[in-house]
């Protein structure tokens, strides 16, 4: 099982955006991550992980992060191959980093019913 295959989330979990129309797809190299309480996984940009957590332009800006109300809800979202322990964690900091510097949109996860 490839790092990447496992690492995407289906397109149709991703969230509306705040104007209310449907959320563009990632595009190649977007950095999306998901959060549950304090946690944070990156969900799509694998390429770009690193100067993200470095902090080392350039690396695509914003970066989305889908907050999701439960681990639950969160491994519902992703493909069954791999779930959750298949992703990169990242640390904290690192988002509040990027929220100080004015580069996270924050959204939240669709229900699911």
């Amino acid at each position: 099982m490839s790092r990447e295959t496992s690492m995407t989330a289906p397109q149709r979990d991703l969230p509306q955006e705040p104007s209310g129309g449907a959320a563009a797809p990632a595009a190649d190299g977007d950095l999306i991550m998901a959060q549950v309480d304090k946690a944070y996984w990156l969900l799509e940009g694998e390429v770009h992980l690193y100067a993200m957590l470095a902090g080392k332009k350039p690396y695509p800006t914003p970066v989305r992060c889908v907050q999701f109300a439960s681990m639950a809800q969160l491994a519902a979202a992703l493909p069954e191959e791999g779930g959750v322990g298949a992703l990169w964690s990242i640390n904290p900091a690192i988002a509040d980093r990027l929220r100080r510097d004015n580069e996270l949109i924050i959204s939240n996860a669709p229900d699911h019913n």
